[in-house]
């Protein structure tokens, strides 16, 4: 395994960590880590951070 290769692992790791402690932590929100991949091969990571989750009322619509 090449040094840079292991360096990169091991900052991703640590920042994925540094997200999820901010994000639960100090937003009081929620995390999720996703894999894509297309139909053309490409592949990419994701995070989806969520918080400060306002419900509004909805108004009724009358379907009549």
């Amino acid at each position: 395994m090449k040094l840079i290769e292991y360096m990169t692992k091991r900052n991703e790791n640590e920042i994925i960590a540094a997200f999820t402690h901010m994000t639960v932590n100090e937003l009081g929100g929620t995390i999720e880590h996703k894999s894509t991949y297309d139909s053309n091969g490409r592949t990419s990571k994701k995070i989806v951070i969520e918080y400060e989750v306002l419900q509004s009322p909805r108004e009724h619509i009358s379907h009549e």
